[in-house]
């Protein structure tokens, strides 16, 4: 798992009319980081118990 791309998210929020992107971004980043450790402690759990 990788993280959002910068172009899809500045894409997205060009499409949507995001006012605060730098606001946008921030949120985004803090949830892509927040999902992509919680995914990365499972695959560490799923590997120790093979």
């Amino acid at each position: 798992m990788t993280p959002i791309p910068f172009t899809s998210i500045a894409e997205y929020a060009r499409l949507v009319g995001v006012e605060d992107f730098d606001e946008f971004l921030y949120c985004i980043r803090i949830m892509d980081d927040t999902i992509i450790s919680l995914e990365s402690k499972k695959d560490v759990k799923r590997n120790q118990k093979n």
